[in-house]
């Protein structure tokens, strides 16, 4: 009797478990798995050409050389919910969100109406996980660089309107120290003006990484960081840049003088 119902128990799981697995339809590209409910086919071809367009993309620019890719069960996922409504029940994330990063198992979860998805989000969340699968988790990554590196692919189309703003928060002086911006770990309970300058100095210190040096020391840079090295060993190792006041002096001079 005790053999039967743990039989039963089983059939229940399995049940449910292919129940729950049917819930999801699948599209398939070279480097991701998109899981859809409702979804329109024409959203999904188009987020699918995208993400993959983006994912190479971030590797070029960056310079990364890899040798792993997101190829067959190592995919990247993206689970499209067919509403707002029905991504915020299941993510807890706020009612502004559009889009949420698990950098960890490589999964965005977005819907189809979510703001700037094609434009900014997107290859955001991508850069996100490309950046930190690339260098790791480790505390010699501040927030400022993984962030910089995200905005820095999302907004590199208009360094234009960089320039403008990092101009005007350095005559108010609103922007931070080095310093200061690698001791900040988190932003949500900044303002929205101070996060605003948060996201632009640190898109600022990464485009100045990458356009004064070259995407080469770039790829440099990360792979010291990858090896666990700290920040300023990582600088001076790709950059010959000794210290944090080092790069704020040669930042400050490329943007200012």
């Amino acid at each position: 009797m005790k053999r039967k119902g743990i039989l039963i128990l089983i059939l229940i799981f399995f049940v449910i478990g292919f129940c729950l697995a049917e819930d999801w339809k699948e599209l398939r590209s070279l480097h991701f798995i998109i899981y859809y409910k409702d979804t329109s086919r024409d959203f999904l071809y188009k987020l699918r050409n995208f993400a993959e367009d983006y994912y190479q993309e971030i590797l070029q620019d960056l310079g990364f050389r890899r040798s792993k890719f997101w190829t067959w069960e190592n995919r990247a996922k993206i689970y499209v919910f067919d509403s707002s409504h029905d991504y915020i029940q299941a993510t807890n994330m706020a009612s502004w969100s559009g889009a949420s990063v698990d950098y960890y198992n490589k999964i965005i979860n977005t819907y189809p109406d979510a703001p700037e998805l094609f434009e900014n989000v997107l290859v955001h969340e991508l850069t996100h996980i490309i950046f930190r699968e690339y260098v790791g988790f480790g505390p010699n990554v501040p927030l400022w660089l993984d962030e910089g590196v995200a905005t820095f692919m999302e907004k590199k189309r208009k360094v234009y309107l960089l320039k403008r703003q990092l101009r005007q928060l350095n005559k108010t002086n609103s922007l931070s120290s080095l310093k200061e911006l690698t001791g900040i770990n988190k932003v949500t309970t900044f303002s929205q003006e101070k996060a605003g300058a948060f996201y632009i100095q640190s898109f600022s210190l990464i485009y100045f990484l990458i356009e004064k040096f070259g995407k080469d020391y770039f790829a440099k840079f990360c792979y010291a960081l990858k090896q666990g090295r700290s920040l300023e060993k990582c600088l001076s190792f790709a950059y010959g840049i000794k210290t944090l006041d080092d790069l704020e002096s040669k930042w400050q001079s490329y943007f200012f003088d």
